[in-house]
């Protein structure tokens, strides 16, 4: 395995399918990679990214709550500054569609709190781990958070709810060195394809084809830079310009 030379990368929610992916691109670009989840991160997940040429920390978060955040990044940095977090934890039973009526109380629960409060505990972990030397926080909020979409109420909201955190962090934390941005993939880039989501997001009046988790890494790095290091507050449509926020 060849240590990366560039910036270090925290990556939540590594184990899912676009975090993976944002994960591996990163390291593409040469980034050192901190991957986390809860689940712990398959090792074969583990062994693509090294084979991109990156140094790979593979971690799992124990448990809830900001504390649980912070140290699994601690340890995955190893006293390594860190430059870029993303949470990426979009949950990919949240992409079916679902009708509202059939969802219980405990269901909205899960589906809408479990998410925000994951991204809540990694934005507070992230301005501890950089607060000061300075970087970049992301969020992956699916683009159905600004459109509103037939059966996935709970991830418009949740998507928009983290998006809000985003820019309300962004106006916060600028005076440390921190930028904070959101990026809005289309529903379809987020999870392996189905029969109900195609393999690609296709805008017939831009691109042929869409790669979310390219654009959403290549823009962490630039973001991360000192070329990116007055862009905050901003909404990246990671989607080849389908959905086109004001």
């Amino acid at each position: 395995m060849t240590a990366a030379r560039g910036p270090l990368a925290v990556v939540v929610g590594a184990d899912t399918y676009l975090g993976g992916r944002i994960a591996l691109s990163l390291g593409r670009r040469g980034c050192a990679i901190v991957a986390l989840s809860r689940s712990g991160l398959p090792a074969a997940a583990a062994e693509r990214v090294a084979a991109a040429g990156a140094d790979v920390v593979a971690g799992a978060i124990a448990g809830d709550g900001t504390g649980a955040v912070a140290e699994a990044i601690a340890r995955g940095a190893r006293d390594r500054a860190v430059t870029i977090v993303v949470h990426a934890e979009v949950d990919e039973a949240a992409l079916a569609p679902r009708a509202l009526l059939e969802l219980d109380p405990g269901e909205w629960e899960a589906a809408c709190h479990g998410p925000t409060a994951s991204a809540v505990w990694t934005a507070q972990a992230a301005f501890g781990a950089m607060a000061g030397a300075g970087g970049t926080l992301g969020f992956v909020c699916p683009s159905v958070g600004m459109t509103g979409a037939p059966g996935r109420v709970p991830l418009s909201a949740t998507s928009e709810a983290i998006r809000v955190l985003a820019k309300s962090a962004a106006r916060n934390w600028g005076a440390v060195g921190i930028t904070v941005n959101a990026f809005a993939p289309d529903v379809a880039a987020c999870g392996p394809p189905t029969a109900d989501r195609p393999a690609a997001a296709v805008n017939e009046a831009a691109f042929t084809s869409v790669d979310a988790a390219e654009d959403v890494a290549a823009l962490l790095v630039h973001l991360g830079g000192p070329d990116g290091a007055l862009l905050t507050g901003a909404t990246f449509g990671t989607d080849g310009g389908m959905v086109m926020a004001p």
